[in-house]
């Protein structure tokens, strides 16, 4: 599977191996001007170039990482939680055990998270693009 067809024209738009950011669709890809830049779109015509597309992503993906790192903290919480109210409430010793070490687990899988999100770096493209006068 690829991400970019081989062969983008001007003149049709080629099915990608992307989603669309917004709706989750597959993108379509063709090129555009002089330049031969990409342009993306969906089938609900979200359309993207390059840049944006890119931004898109980064973005859908901090976001994606932070929602799993919410959920696995709750619960993590919760199951510790269980393990405090398990105690006085019946529970079995092999439960109590089971919840502490799921909580257990869950919270280090979150902090993976926090790690792997707190190293990413986003492409920067204001260096890259077309007429760009930025100096690295």
């Amino acid at each position: 599977m690829y991400a970019l067809p081989p062969g983008i024209a001007a003149d049709r738009l080629e099915v990608t191996g992307i989603s669309c950011p917004d709706c989750r669709g597959v993108l379509a890809v063709k090129s555009e001007g002089r330049d031969d830049s990409l342009v993306f779109e969906c089938r609900v015509q979200h359309t993207y170039d390059l840049a944006e597309l890119l931004a898109a992503k980064e973005e859908r993906l901090e976001d994606n990482f932070w929602a799993t790192i919410t959920a696995l903290s709750e619960l993590s919480r919760l199951l510790a939680e269980l393990v405090e109210r398990g105690r006085d409430h019946g529970e079995t010793a092999e439960a109590v055990q089971a919840y502490r070490q799921r909580a257990h687990q869950v919270g280090e899988q979150a902090q993976a998270l926090r790690d792997i999100v707190g190293g990413n770096r986003p492409v920067d493209l204001t260096r890259t693009q077309p007429g760009s006068s930025a100096i690295g």
